[in-house]
């Protein structure tokens, strides 16, 4: 049975051994283990979410929370966690949810920065951010 170079190189780097499972059998099921694992992932990051509405003051925020805030009830100042070298990757949205353009701090915990600065504000009614941490440090993206 004459070998295709992909599939000559899979077996050279021990993806593949010689079986009787048709290389598309396998390529097939290897492709049915990836979609499987990317929509359990998918579905447990979903899972993590917390929606929370708030108004003026100081909100204190947690990982995997968006904050949905009313700025027509006044001033606030959103507090992102202190990242640590794990935190990498996780995540926090702050949302104006009201038609009020009364602008709103989100500040970085002591010891760490949100875009190179220890706040951001957000002004303009219904405009928000996404922040994510890269284990020290926060950035809106």
């Amino acid at each position: 049975m004459k070998r295709t170079q992909a599939e000559q190189q899979l077996r050279r780097v021990g993806v593949f051994t010689d079986t009787d499972e048709p290389l598309q059998e396998k390529l097939s099921r290897f492709e049915r283990n990836i979609d499987s694992a990317l929509v359990a992932h998918t579905a447990q990051k979903a899972e993590r979410w917390t929606t929370k509405r708030v108004r003026a003051g100081e909100i204190f925020v947690q990982y995997w929370e968006a904050i949905l805030y009313d700025a027509a009830s006044g001033a606030g100042v959103v507090l992102l966690p202190r990242p640590k070298s794990d935190d990498a990757g996780k995540m926090v949205i702050v949302k104006n949810a009201s038609n009020s353009a009364t602008a709103w701090d989100v500040r970085a915990a002591p010891g760490s920065q949100v875009d190179l600065a220890t706040s951001v504000t957000i002004t303009g009614a219904l405009n928000g951010a996404e922040f994510i941490t890269d284990g020290s440090n926060w950035w809106s993206v």
